[in-house]
C-alpha cells in the first residue's frame, strides 16, 4: 500500500516540477538573425514568448547604419486590429518601435509569434561576410530616455522578461555576382 500510495504521489509533484519549470523561462523578446546580399531588401522578424496577456511592447534598436538603411516596419500576424505599430528613427542607426493599444484595451492574439517584421536595405557597398548587428540600445543619450524594451500587461505593469539582440549576415549575391 505504502508503494503504490508513493507512486500516485509523485505525479502530483512531477505535473508541479514541469509547470514551475515552464514559468521558469519566462517572458522573451528576440530580433532574430538573418541574411542578406548588399542591394537587397530583408525582413527581420521581432519574435516575443510571454507568459501572460501582453497589452504593449516599447524596443529600442541600435543598427549598423554604415551597413543597413532602415525602411520600416509592419505589425507581425499575433498584434491585434485594436493595437497601433509605432516606428521611428530619430536618429541614424536607432530605432524607437512601440506597439501599443489604441483607444479601447487590446492584448496581443496570441502571447507567443511574431510580433513584428521590420524591414531593412543591406547597402550596395556591404561586402560578403559582414555583420550588422541589431542590438537592444539601453540608451539615455537618444531623447527620449527608455530602457532598451519593455512589455506591459492589460494594467499597464510590467512583464519581466529576457531580451535577445539580432543581426544580418551579408551574403554573397545569388549567382555569384
Amino acid at each position: 500500500v505504502a508503494f503504490m500510495f508513493s507512486r500516485y504521489l509523485a505525479i502530483p509533484i512531477l505535473i508541479s516540477l514541469f509547470i514551475s519549470s515552464a514559468l521558469a523561462l519566462g517572458s522573451s523578446l528576440q530580433v532574430c538573425e538573418t541574411s542578406g546580399a548588399p542591394g537587397e531588401v530583408v525582413v527581420v522578424p521581432v519574435e516575443i514568448a510571454a507568459t501572460e496577456a501582453v497589452a504593449g511592447v516599447h524596443m529600442r534598436l541600435r543598427f549598423d547604419s554604415n551597413r543597413l538603411e532602415w525602411l520600416g516596419a509592419s505589425a507581425g500576424p499575433i498584434v491585434s486590429a485594436g493595437q497601433r505599430i509605432e516606428a521611428t528613427q530619430p536618429i541614424d542607426g536607432v530605432l524607437n518601435f512601440l506597439i501599443r493599444p489604441q483607444m479601447q484595451v487590446t492584448q496581443l492574439h496570441r502571447a507567443e509569434g511574431t510580433l513584428a517584421l521590420l524591414k531593412f536595405r543591406v547597402k550596395a557597398d556591404s561586402k560578403p561576410g559582414d555583420v550588422a548587428e541589431i542590438s537592444l540600445a539601453n540608451t539615455g543619450w537618444a531623447p527620449p530616455p527608455i530602457p532598451a524594451t519593455g512589455m506591459s500587461n492589460l494594467s499597464g505593469k510590467s512583464i519581466s522578461h529576457v531580451s535577445t539582440p539580432g543581426a544580418i549576415h551579408v551574403v554573397e549575391v545569388a549567382g555569384g555576382g
